[in-house]
């Protein structure tokens, strides 16, 4: 992914699409302190998006109903950023002020993306054009983990590090 020669580059985060085949499918990887790197022919190559350069991304995630829509979290407060052309080109949405430790797109909803952040879970319905905070139910507001049920619509899982929470309506 990375030219060590030049960059501070390591990364714990791949995503892939999990509707393409393999030879052709989408990928996108997000790094410390190199930005995002992206793939559309399975991994045999990677482009690095015009993401914010030496930040942490922190999660990565890709819309399974539009592969070319791409978005990547964050660390300090550069919150949520977004790409349509398969990682291509980046821009800001409009949640920046928190760390996304991770992010999840809502497999009934394609518009619909959570935000896990150290003070709950931001949700966009407009594909992160404006942003909302949910905070209840949570016993632990620093949020480590998301993941949208893929078999009931509406259902959200945040990870903490108190435990384990559901909730049915996003």
């Amino acid at each position: 992914l990375c030219d060590w020669s030049s960059d501070v580059c390591s990364s714990d985060l791949v995503v892939i699409d999990p509707a393409a085949p393999r030879a052709t499918g989408g990928a996108v990887a997000g790094t410390y302190f190199a930005g995002v790197f992206s793939s559309v022919d399975g991994g045999a190559s990677w482009s690095r998006g015009q993401v914010a350069r030496y930040v942490k991304i922190l999660s990565v995630a890709i819309d399974p109903s539009q592969p070319s829509v791409r978005y990547a979290g964050l660390d300090f407060q550069n919150g949520v950023w977004k790409s349509t052309d398969s990682g291509a080109t980046w821009a800001p949405t409009a949640f920046s002020t928190l760390p996304v430790r991770a992010l999840a797109v809502a497999p009934d909803a394609h518009l619909t993306i959570y935000a896990a952040t150290t003070d709950g879970i931001r949700k966009t319905t407009d594909g992160g054009a404006t942003w909302s905070t949910s905070k209840a139910g949570l016993a632990d507001l620093d949020v480590r983990t998301l993941v949208a049920d893929p078999t009931v619509p509406g259902r959200l899982w945040a990870g903490t590090a108190n435990g384990v929470f559901a909730t049915n309506d996003g």
